[in-house]
């Protein structure tokens, strides 16, 4: 119990602080939250379906390639409709950064929190023991997922905004997202230690290139 109050503490800490933060000071950014929250949710109940209905599921490559496309998809749909109601920069970084809050907070408590309290399979002994493998799995899988989903939202609600010689950060962003999924699955079937270390790898470049941009487009 304690290694689980521990991962789920660690895993959603900084995106439950910042959604109690919306709550309490900034309405905008709650229903931000709401909203990336739900587009999570309905790329997670999609990628679910699909997992389970594909006759090829055990290939973890396609379901990384499906997770990817899916998700990509409903971040920037969701991403091209806040543009119908924000211009201006500060509006659009602060909902950006509300939807990446929302979605890393769904990712956690609908993903990897279940995943700590159900898993039972071989591929959660990886490290040491089941208990201390699946807090790795939720606690550093989480977190690193949690920052990269913040930074990249609020990147790319301020990318789409610009012209198209900005389509490269974009492209960046979207290659760094196929990158952690590949690290999570790492986690399991390769190494647990490289898959945690390339997952920070991502979070170090997505959280400069976040400031870069922030810095960049600040007037």
């Amino acid at each position: 119990m304690l290694f689980c109050l521990a991962s789920i503490f660690v895993a959603s800490g900084v995106s439950l602080i910042f959604l109690i933060y919306f709550a309490m000071k900034n309405s905008q950014q709650l229903i931000a939250s709401i909203a990336g929250s739900i587009s999570w949710l309905i790329a997670l109940s999609i990628i679910s379906l699909v997992w389970l209905v594909l006759p090829f599921s055990h290939q973890h490559y396609v379901l990384i390639i499906y997770s990817f496309i899916i998700t990509e998809v409903i971040r920037f749909t969701t991403l091209i409709g806040i543009h119908y109601f924000t211009k201006k920069f500060d509006e659009i970084k602060l909902v950006g950064f509300g939807l990446g809050v929302g979605a890393a907070v769904c990712q956690v408590l609908i993903h990897n929190v279940p995943y700590l309290l159900l898993s039972t399979g071989d591929a959660d002994l990886y490290l040491l023991n089941p208990i201390i493998g699946n807090f790795t799995v939720v606690a550093f899988n989480g977190f690193c997922y949690s920052v990269y989903l913040i930074c990249s939202y609020t990147s790319l609600s301020l990318l789409l905004h610009r012209n198209k010689k900005d389509i490269i950060y974009s492209i960046i962003f979207v290659s760094l997202h196929g990158a952690i999924l590949v690290a999570g699955i790492m986690n399991y079937y390769v190494s647990v230690y490289l898959g945690i270390t390339l997952m920070l790898l991502i979070d170090i470049i997505t959280v400069i290139m976040t400031f870069i941009i922030l810095y960049h487009y600040r007037h």
